[in-house]
């Protein structure tokens, strides 16, 4: 049982004063807290989060309902000798605050060098395990559980993981290799009924069901669980706001050899009632008026108002769908993010939202698609590869027409696990696929409508996430054909061979070589593949210089895919200089920044051009 006298310091001596949160430079100090300390500096946490997340932004829903587990955890818990696993990590401010980092706080999601919003293995010797996406904390944990046994270590290996993930299959595999091995592992599932959206699914379902049963005298429940059923021993479900709950459930539990688990009843947004009421808005949300929870871009009216580009494309969607009873909408999780939360509104029956699960979803997707209907899975760039092996073995083997909308393909800048500049290199590499990018908002919608009537096989359009330009949209849809690029400006220099969002800055590095007499047309792609190989051949040729702008990778990429075009056509006399993203993970950074940094700055590739054509 876990016991501190109180107002008693380590050495056993009368402390005349409380311990505060500046006191707390570390776990061990909040080891020396006694209840009523603990209590008044979970309050100074949730200030300390609310008015820094008001400033900058972040996840603060998930950061509030952690504050009392995430202290119990690390009072109970040896740490940093004992290793704590955070599934996904979007939850661990707190974490980030009591382990050395409070005074540093106040960088959270700032840029340069701020505070990442994600755990990343090794910025503190607390974090062990980098995580951005759902689902991988039950297995990296038990790798770490079993390193300990295999090295005869006296360490305990704890993993916190959200009901959300357990949306994810590959938590099952962890849960099913965990009870078969008998891992000596404690799982906190912190069950706040959310992921980023409202969770959804059988398991989810269950967890409610778990949260109204009974119990007898001697304390045992009314029914067995499925976790017992897996080998686990289960404890809870507890009030993951109660500091004497939770200490005295992990104190018992660290005691207990094998896998056991501990079910916490959280609240995301706790403490803050217009979060609480809001719980979708507020797992992440940009900074904000404390007082009224409006963001603070809303009450600046010097800025436009312009919908999403993600709203743009689901617009479309929603039109065509209209007239086409037979298009299905798909998210994993992100109905919110991706803009398809609309679709579901107007059609409740045609919608799915399948939880943590981008490889079900594009599977399920290819069963509904090999019975004639038309599947769109709208999943962002990021999460989509992880159903890379889904789209290779279940959809494009078979040709089968899925429909893949992929928002936040882009350098976004919020941290590497979030960045989406792999997709036209692992979509391109897989045979059948269709791969296209639009220049804006207004050539998306009309590319929404292509890849509907396309009925060959499976087909992406990819497109960054976030507030769209504004520019006029066409009021009727247009029909573009596959594999067919665009000129948009002439030119007998140099050719600018740009896809995606790149082609709004293509047009601008012509106009500014234009000022130095030099004269470069502009070609927007449109597809990664297939390529529209006579016009890259004819300006190739007619300009012996390119220059290829993507918002990609350039291992695998855009340009590489030109430079395959050319060699396929034995083209030996045309000089290529490909533009895109260095080979690594993108830091936490302005996406402007990480842009310069990879020469994909305007004036970066203004110069680049001139040295290519000798000026």
């Amino acid at each position: 049982m876990y016991s501190t006298p109180a107002q008693s310091s380590s050495n056993g001596t009368v402390r005349m004063s409380k311990l505060t949160l500046k006191d707390i430079n570390s776990p061990a100090d909040i080891r020396h807290c006694s209840m009523d300390e603990m209590r008044d500096i979970a309050q100074e946490i949730r200030h300390l989060l609310i008015t820094t997340c008001a400033t900058n932004g972040g996840h603060i829903g998930a950061n509030l309902g952690v504050v009392e587990l995430t202290m119990a955890v690390h009072s109970v818990f040896n740490t940093p000798k004992d290793k704590v696993i955070f599934d996904t990590s979007h939850q661990t401010y707190v974490h980030k605050i009591i382990t050395g980092r409070r005074d540093k706080f106040s960088t959270l999601c700032k840029y340069p060098g701020g505070l990442s919003r994600f755990i990343i293995r090794g910025e503190n010797e607390y974090d062990l395990f980098s995580a951005g996406h759902a689902s991988t904390g039950l297995s990296a944990a038990m790798g770490f559980a079993e390193a300990a046994k295999h090295q005869k270590s006296d360490y305990q290996t704890v993993c916190i993981v959200g009901d959300g993930a357990l949306s994810g299959g590959m938590a099952y595999e962890a849960l099913n290799n965990m009870g078969y091995n008998q891992t000596d592992i404690t799982i906190v599932l912190n069950d706040n009924k959310m992921g980023i959206s409202h969770n959804v699914g059988a398991m989810f379902e269950y967890l409610k069901r778990l949260s109204d049963v009974s119990f007898d005298e001697q304390g045992r429940r009314s029914i067995g669980t499925i976790f017992e059923k897996l080998g686990f021993k289960y404890y809870g479900p507890i009030d993951g706001h109660n500091f004497e709950e939770l200490i005295h459930h992990l104190s018992e539990m660290k005691h207990i050899k094998g896998p056991k688990i501990l079910h916490v009843l959280t609240d995301k947004g706790h403490g803050v009632e217009y979060m609480e009421n809001d719980k979708v808005t507020w797992h992440e949300h940009a900074a904000f008026d404390v007082h009224s929870g409006i963001a603070k871009a809303k009450l600046d009216k010097t800025k436009p108002q312009h919908p999403s580009i993600e709203s743009i494309a689901v617009s479309a969607l929603i039109k065509l769908a209209e007239k086409d009873s037979k298009i299905i909408g798909l998210t994993a999780a992100m109905a919110t993010g991706t803009g398809m939360v609309k679709f579901g509104e107007k059609f409740p029956s045609r919608f799915y939202d399948v939880g943590i699960a981008e490889e079900h979803a594009i599977t399920f997707s290819a069963g509904m698609a090999a019975e004639g209907m038309k599947p769109v899975a709208c999943i962002y760039s990021p999460f989509l590869q992880r159903a890379f092996d889904q789209i290779m073995h279940d959809v494009a083997s078979m040709n089968l027409p899925v429909r893949m909308l992929v928002p936040k393909a882009a350098l976004t800048g919020d941290g590497w696990t979030q960045g989406g500049i792999l997709d036209m290199s692992y979509l391109r590499v897989i045979p059948n696929v269709v791969v296209a990018a639009p220049k804006d908002e207004n050539e998306l919608q009309h590319m929404v409508k292509m890849a509907i009537d396309y009925d060959q096989g499976p087909i992406a359009v990819r497109y960054p996430k976030g507030q769209s330009s504004g520019i006029s949209l066409d009021a009727e849809f247009k029909t573009i054909p596959i594999g067919k690029a665009e000129v948009m400006k002439e030119g007998k220099d140099i050719t600018l061979l740009a896809i995606g969002w790149e082609v709004q800055d293509a047009m601008k590095v012509s106009l500014e070589l234009e000022k130095q007499g030099i004269s470069a047309a502009v070609i927007n792609a449109r597809f990664v593949k297939p390529l529209d190989e006579e016009t890259i051949l004819k300006y190739g040729q007619k300009t012996g210089k390119i220059i290829t702008m993507e918002e990609n990778t350039l291992i695998g990429g855009f340009g590489s895919a030109v430079l395959e075009c050319l060699e396929k056509h034995e083209v030996r006399n045309v000089i290529v200089k490909r533009i895109g993203a260095m080979d690594g993970y993108i830091p936490f950074d302005k996406p402007e920044n990480i842009k310069k940094s990879c020469g994909m700055a305007v004036e970066d590739i203004v110069n680049t051009a001139q040295k290519m054509v000798g000026k």
